[in-house]
């Protein structure tokens, strides 16, 4: 009886190894090409609006713009000149800066799980992977209208 259990606890400990050496990966995905976007439904306590849109080309995430919309005068925020010295000042980076290295990993890595916070932007890093999630469900269905989705940060 004791053999008995011990071979079938090798073999599964084996069958368990041999698993986690598939080469397929759980976070493939196939995206559908086109652009799809997603937006908070109302601006920060500091009245910018997040949006991101992400193009997807044969499959694959191609290029991500992620950037705020002032709901007062329409300016960007990586053209605040005001905003960036402020945020520069604060945290030695600038939203610019923090949204290519976003838009960089997500198209390097093709997870918005893997994007890594960006030092000095962490609630910039959470709006991007909440919009990008919203879009990037779209592109597996191939929905292309522009997500709105609830700000609640």
């Amino acid at each position: 009886m004791k053999k008995i259990f011990v071979l079938a606890l090798s073999l599964m400990v084996i069958l368990s190894l041999l698993s986690g050496c598939s080469n397929k990966s759980k976070n493939t995905v196939a995206y559908k090409n086109g652009t799809y976007e997603a937006s908070f439904d109302k601006q920060d306590k500091n009245g910018w609006l997040g949006k991101v849109k992400i193009k997807i080309v044969d499959k694959k995430i191609a290029n991500v713009d992620f950037n705020y919309t002032n709901v007062v005068t329409g300016k960007l925020i990586t053209e605040d000149v005001t905003h960036n010295k402020l945020m520069y000042a604060a945290t030695k980076t600038t939203f610019a800066k923090a949204s290519k290295q976003f838009s960089d990993n997500l198209i390097k890595t093709q997870d918005i799980d893997k994007v890594e916070t960006v030092t000095g932007a962490t609630a910039s890093t959470w709006d991007f992977k909440t919009l990008s999630a919203e879009a990037l469900d779209n592109a597996r269905i191939g929905a292309p209208a522009v997500e709105v989705i609830p700000y609640s940060r």
